[in-house]
């Protein structure tokens, strides 16, 4: 079970080229500061997540893509550009993480108490400086991420003798800008056309023909390739996939449903309710559940990148990133549901929650009618991913 872990680790590793180059520049910073290499070849892993941190601090830049609505002046402060609706502007640019107080131009990993600046006396807002953002912006692979550069970092160090072959210290690259037309395929404009690419029944297989992203192409060439030399067989991978969406998500709607004490621990403290069914690891400082009534349904989406209380749910489904949910979550909720098959009634409140990489929602569903008397083994079966997420009602069956 631990090799497999790993495998999937090594998965989402090669996926994400962020990561990699974090990981490069506390290489190149430990390179240049001999008394902090020697504290992480000696297996301080605290130490060493410290120095991922100021790594990341110092060389990362702020990647963003937009798409424009409506015509648009954007000035990159050199030129200044006229940006018609339907392109994308692409943004690669400094933070303030080196110049919001004196001294934050050096390389020094104890400025960090756990994920934070120790001292933050010295700043007119502490959101200033960041190595994986802030609150709702949070990046939500910061936990995966550190322990990763962590593992690599003490591992490689501890195990070999890296000398730098640099004539001049390396510096991270000047501020990018790219500004590029809109491809057909980036447009959502039919309600045809969001629910035969994101329908919510899509699993992680679904659809094999369709056209997939360069991501997805990598992660399953990688799959393919581990299932091929026999480090993992692929029933075990559906297995982890699959554990938390079918074995723990269900019992805990279903749990609430028969038991009225179990439900207002939910309501009150979800975090605590749900680690009756498993171990919530880090997905969040604070795990919500919201209950739907006859008066109002809820539905959770993530607007910034695909929050989601994994743990819990399994892996967020594919249509659950796309930017179309995102989007028309927010902008037309009740529009969107019901071409997902959710029609609610006119006088029923949606209210939609946005999940952060401090805060996640889970949604607890009414329990349908026709189903008194029912114990909780049986109610199991109505609770899925997509209820719990608000885009799916429980229905039961004839049997």
């Amino acid at each position: 079970m631990r090799g497999i872990a790993l495998d999937i680790a090594l998965i989402h590793i090669a996926s994400m080229s962020n990561l990699m180059a974090a990981l490069g520049w506390a290489f190149v910073d430990l390179l240049t500061h001999p008394t902090e290499l020697g504290r992480v070849a000696s297996g301080d892993t605290e130490f060493a997540q410290r120095c991922a941190l100021e790594s990341t601090r110092m060389a990362q830049r702020s990647i963003m893509s937009r798409a424009v609505l409506s015509p648009v002046d954007f000035d990159t402060g050199d030129v200044s550009y006229r940006v018609p609706a339907g392109w994308t502007i692409s943004t690669l640019l400094p933070l303030l993480n080196t110049s919001a107080a004196p001294g934050l131009d050096r390389w020094d990993p104890d400025r960090w108490h756990r994920h934070r600046l120790a001292d933050q006396t010295a700043l007119v807002s502490p959101m200033l400086v960041t190595a994986f953002g802030h609150g709702r912006h949070s990046c939500p692979a910061q936990p995966f991420s550190l322990s990763a550069m962590t593992a690599a970092m003490t591992h490689l160090i501890g195990r070999y003798e890296l000398t730098p072959r640099w004539t001049n210290h390396p510096k991270p690259v000047p501020a990018q800008i790219a500004v590029s037309p809109a491809r057909r395929t980036h447009v959502q404009s039919t309600t045809r056309g969001f629910a035969d690419r994101y329908h919510p029944v899509m699993s992680r297989r679904d659809d094999e023909h369709s056209s997939l992203s360069d991501i997805d192409i990598r992660v399953r060439g990688l799959e393919s390739v581990l299932v091929e030399k026999g480090y993992v067989e692929q029933a075990a991978l559906d297995q982890i996939f699959e554990a938390h969406e079918t074995r723990i998500g269900p019992h805990i709607g279903a749990r609430a449903w028969v038991d009225p004490a179990y439900r207002a621990e939910l309501l009150a403290n979800a975090t605590a309710a749900v680690a009756v069914f498993a171990d919530q690891g880090r997905v969040g400082d604070a795990l919500i559940a919201v209950e739907n009534t006859a008066e109002t349904h809820n539905m959770v989406v993530c607007t910034l990148c695909s929050c989601y209380p994994w743990d819990v749910l399994g892996l967020p489904p594919v249509w659950y990133k796309s930017a179309a949910y995102r989007s028309r979550a927010v902008k037309e909720p009740r529009k969107l549901l019901i071409e997902l098959g959710v029609t609610l009634g006119p006088d029923t409140v949606v209210r939609v929650w946005d999940s952060t990489a401090e805060t996640r929602y889970l949604v607890l569903p009414m329990r349908p009618a026709g189903t008194d008397g029912w114990d909780e083994q049986r109610l199991v079966s109505l609770v899925n991913r997509n209820c719990m997420i608000g885009v799916g009602l429980p229905t039961p069956t004839d049997d």
